[in-house]
Parts: structure tokens; C-alpha cells; sequence
């Protein structure tokens, strides 16, 4: 594991300075709600930025466990119980962007999911995303799961004029941040 490598305040630092670097240099991109994948791909660009003294690699739309001989999907195992019984299945889900080091399954820092979000209701605390409940399951089993073991998950939700980012903690089970963060030059 790299816990020791990136502590969690770090991680938050990290991901925090992305958001405000594609709300500062790539305004026109949320301005005119481009699509999700153009933002990813900013995001990306700053955080390799930030974790590339680490040795560490930052890709989008990464979807293979590579060796130096071959690759396989990246499967994760999803359990759904019901009150008769338990089901356990495995999916193939190719998350936005990851922190990781290539060729290695022991480094596998962060899973990150991103939105944008044309439309936010402020007074009912809503936005029209429905999928951020899935996309979170989706984070976590990629966190839990027994072959890949993300050390955090993250769901990011670009606003017009701010981001929504909650960040997973494997080592504690938990949410360790969540928060709106407004975009300051807007």
C-alpha cells in the first residue's frame, strides 16, 4: 500500500488545486458546459503535475491491469444483497482518471469520477445529476476491491460556478472530505 507515500490532507490539497486550476485556465470549457471528457482531461493535466515527483502516473479512461507481458480489464467484484441472498458479480467500469504507477497493483493511489453539471437547484440542494449515488458505489468497489485496492476514491461534480468534491478514504472506511468549493475568478 502507499498510504505513506500520500497522506489524506495531501490528497485533499491535491485535488483541490486541480479543480481550481481548470476553474482558472479552462473557464471557457465549464462556461460553455464542453463536454465531460475535455474537463477530465485538464483535470488530469494538473494533478500529473502535482503527483509526478511521486513517481507517479496520472491516466484517463485507464482500463487494463497491464504486466510487462500481457493485460486483462480491470474487473472490480460488486456484492448486492438482498434478504434470501447475496450476489456477487464483476464489472467492468473504466473510471474518468487515476493516480497510480503503471504496471504495478501495489500503487494504486486514486480512482477518480467526475460530472458536469448543467443545471444545480441551490434551494433544494439538488442538481440534476442522478447518477452520483452510482458513480460512488462504482469509487468505492474500485477502493475495496481485492485486485486493485485504490488507497482513496473521489467524486468530482464541475458546476458552472463551483465544484462539488468528496473524497474516500480505503485505509478508514470513510468519507474524509466533502464540500462545495467555489470558484474564486469566475
Amino acid at each position: 500500500m502507499i498510504y505513506n507515500i500520500i497522506d489524506s490532507n495531501r490528497i485533499k490539497e491535491i485535488l483541490i488545486h486541480g479543480i481550481k486550476e481548470v476553474s482558472s485556465h479552462d473557464k471557457l470549457l465549464l462556461r460553455n458546459a464542453l463536454n465531460e471528457r475535455s474537463i477530465a482531461h485538464r483535470l488530469a493535466i494538473y494533478l500529473e503535475y502535482e503527483v509526478k515527483k511521486d513517481n507517479l502516473n496520472v491516466d484517463c479512461e485507464y482500463n487494463k491491469i497491464t504486466n510487462n507481458k500481457d493485460s486483462t480489464n480491470k474487473m472490480v467484484e460488486v456484492t448486492k444483497s438482498s434478504d434470501s441472498e447475496k450476489t456477487v458479480k464483476y464489472m467492468h467500469y473504466i473510471p474518468d482518471i487515476i493516480i497510480h504507477e503503471r504496471e504495478s497493483q501495489n500503487r494504486n493511489l486514486l480512482v477518480i469520477e467526475m460530472k458536469f453539471i448543467k443545471k444545480y437547484n441551490r434551494r433544494k440542494n439538488k442538481s440534476e445529476n442522478k447518477s452520483e449515488k452510482k458513480d460512488y458505489e462504482k469509487l468505492i468497489s474500485y477502493s475495496e476491491s481485492k485486485n486493485l485496492k485504490y488507497c482513496y476514491a473521489s467524486y468530482i461534480e464541475f458546476r458552472k460556478d463551483e465544484a462539488y468534491l468528496r473524497i474516500y478514504s480505503r485505509e478508514l472506511k470513510k468519507d474524509i472530505f466533502k464540500e462545495i468549493l467555489s470558484y474564486e475568478n469566475k
